[in-house]
């Protein structure tokens, strides 16, 4: 039956981490074209150059966000999948029926409030169930799971800060003030840059951990399941 279906996520793994891999690339370029933005915003010390270099940044801008616009939406698909089947497992390696299911995982990251700490919750499950022996369901996370969750609320947060300094921008009064908030959205984006990164790295340690757990835990997988506890 598929609800007793135990996954090797070792190939997923691969995929995930290639498609992480790009997304450090994006974010950075990312990153270089907001810098290259607050460049050009000293028009005059440009002089008759600023034509020629809004146009390269323009053609820059563009390519950047054409490959990050599609590396994001192919990172939170294949990042759900594999989050998906590690909680499936999880539930294998150890039923409870206080347990996040898998379902539950992927969809309290779109509740508000509860996405601050559910996911992580949820997250902190299925490690606790892949170890060996199966540690309590709710007990404390180790580092990687804490340091990785707290960047990406704080790196998730500057991306929303930055969208909406932008966003109210364009409902101005005036071209100074749309001007202004542009430049205020680029240099959050700068700074959420190096946390974007460092967030992707630690959920790429958070996958490969879980992964390499599940895979030592196989073995004892039961053969069959509560079925009601991981549907």
């Amino acid at each position: 039956m598929a609800a007793d279906r135990y996954y090797d996520l070792t190939r997923l793994r691969t995929v995930v981490g290639v498609a992480l891999l790009g997304m450090v690339g994006a974010e950075l370029a990312y990153g270089v074209s907001n810098w290259q933005f607050l460049q050009l915003t000293d028009a005059d010390s440009l002089g008759d150059e600023f034509d020629m270099r809004w146009a390269e940044f323009q053609e820059f801008e563009a390519s950047v966000l054409g490959f990050y616009n599609f590396l994001l939406p192919a990172c939170y698909l294949m990042g759900a999948i594999w989050l998906y089947r590690a909680a499936r497992n999880a539930a294998l390696l150890l039923p409870d029926a206080r347990r996040i299911s898998p379902i539950g995982a992927l969809l309290w990251h779109l509740v508000p409030i509860a996405s601050l700490f559910m996911p992580y919750r949820a997250m902190r499950q299925i490690h606790n169930s892949s170890t060996r022996p199966p540690r309590e369901l709710n007990a404390p996370a180790p580092p990687v799971l804490r340091w990785w969750w707290g960047v990406w609320v704080v790196s998730s947060t500057l991306t929303m800060l930055a969208g909406l300094v932008l966003f109210t921008g364009y409902y101005a009064d005036d071209s100074a003030t749309l001007s202004g908030r542009q430049i205020t959205s680029a240099m959050v984006e700068i700074v959420n840059a190096p946390l974007a990164v460092l967030a992707i790295w630690l959920w790429w340690q958070v996958v490969n951990l879980t992964t390499n757990l599940q895979q030592a835990a196989r073995p004892a997988a039961p053969s069959n399941s509560v079925k009601e506890v991981i549907q």
